[in-house]
């Protein structure tokens, strides 16, 4: 069917949904017919409908990383924010953690009806951007807090930048997470110009060494970019480059 399709001459999206239906598949094959593959069972309107989804990503997290790439992604069904299940903040869980995947971002609500809190977390370019980056690389879960409450997920991007997910498990009161760029594996000697992509927020300049501290809400997300600063100290959000 991809070489038929590219014979064409005509620009198309192959989305392959069989490659989730059963038994061990050829992921690497897969990738070089298909533009999207999905990986996974059928996503419901529910919050542990969801999680099952990212939990099967995150046990075939090297599979899937290894076959992300420009003209070639994965696919863990659509986003249901905006319809009837998820709160604010797993919303923005969703959003966060698929554009860090590297993954299509489908939507599947209503879009006479959706509420503007919800139609601001599909529109945030910022978060798009990550999802966008020209690398296609599938950001990873890298580690987790002592309590295994706290999952954390790096991306690298363009130009030496990175993005961060701090996504929270628990369910009761937020959770303080401390980290350094360094022990997220960025290293720049410069440091970084870091920015929150939710609350739109400068966070200013930190070096590798030094530490980043915040509450997660519960079943919610803090989500950074951190980019290079090569000696300056702050990042223009319209043209999304440093100054």
């Amino acid at each position: 069917m991809s070489i038929a399709m590219n014979k064409t001459g005509r620009p198309m999206i192959f989305s392959c949904e069989w490659p989730n239906v059963g038994g061990n598949r050829n992921w690497t094959l897969i990738a070089n017919h298909c533009n999207t593959i999905r990986n996974g069972r059928d996503i419901q309107d529910s919050w542990p409908s969801l999680i099952t989804i990212l939990d099967n990503f995150i046990f075939n997290q090297d599979k899937f990383a290894a076959i992300s790439k420009p003209g070639s992604y994965n696919d863990p069904d659509m986003l249901i924010i905006g319809d009837y299940s998820l709160s604010l903040d797993q919303s923005k869980s969703q959003m966060a953690l698929w554009s860090i995947m590297a993954v299509q971002l489908m939507m599947s609500n209503d879009l006479r009806t959706i509420p503007i809190q919800f139609k601001e977390i599909l529109l945030n370019k910022e978060v798009i951007k990550v999802n966008q980056d020209k690398l296609g690389i599938m950001g990873k879960r890298i580690m987790k807090t002592p309590d295994h409450q706290i999952e954390i997920w790096t991306k690298p991007l363009m130009g030496g930048s990175f993005a961060v997910v701090f996504f929270s498990r628990a369910e009761d009161i937020p959770r303080p997470v401390t980290v350094t760029p360094e022990r997220l594996g960025f290293n720049h000697t410069a440091g970084y110009i870091m920015y929150e992509l939710f609350d739109h927020q400068h966070l200013g300049h930190f070096m590798a060494n030094e530490e980043l501290s915040f509450k997660v809400n519960p079943v919610g997300v803090v989500m950074l970019r951190g980019d290079p600063a090569h000696g300056k100290t702050k990042l223009d959000i319209k043209s999304n480059k440093i100054i």
